[in-house]
């Protein structure tokens, strides 16, 4: 079952169907722009690759976040609370399954060592 997200704590009066919600096993997923971009699961935060993509796509992430009773003010306090406190990249191919594990490359527990092939990063851990 898919539903829009509707403007509550955002002064639009509409997203014109960019920002849909759907519920996909134990998951609510904020879909913004027909990418996931956030999702809820066990009453815990989920960011997506493309959770910031976009100035509107953060907008439709605080405002699902917002009305799911998360604290949602901006882009470094997501990051900080939900998802890395550092710089994140993607360690899996995002077009395989679009469920993404993040790496934190400046985190002080991993080690430097960073390499990109195929447009993939792997982190080694120390």
């Amino acid at each position: 079952m898919t539903i829009e997200l509707k403007p509550v704590f955002d002064r639009s009066k509409s997203y014109f169907g960019k920002a849909e919600i759907k519920k996909e096993g134990n998951e609510t997923i904020l879909y913004s722009y027909g990418e996931k971009a956030v999702g809820i699961i066990n009453s815990k935060v989920k960011l997506y690759y493309h959770w910031d993509y976009s100035q509107t796509t953060l907008v439709h992430t605080k405002e699902f976040l917002k009305q799911n009773g998360f604290y949602a003010e901006t882009r470094k306090q997501i990051r900080s609370e939900y998802g890395c406190k550092y710089n994140c990249y993607a360690t899996e191919n995002i077009q395989d399954n679009n469920s993404v594990k993040l790496i934190d490359i400046n985190d002080p527990h991993l080690n430097s060592n960073v390499s990109n092939s195929a447009g993939e990063l792997s982190q080694i851990i120390k």
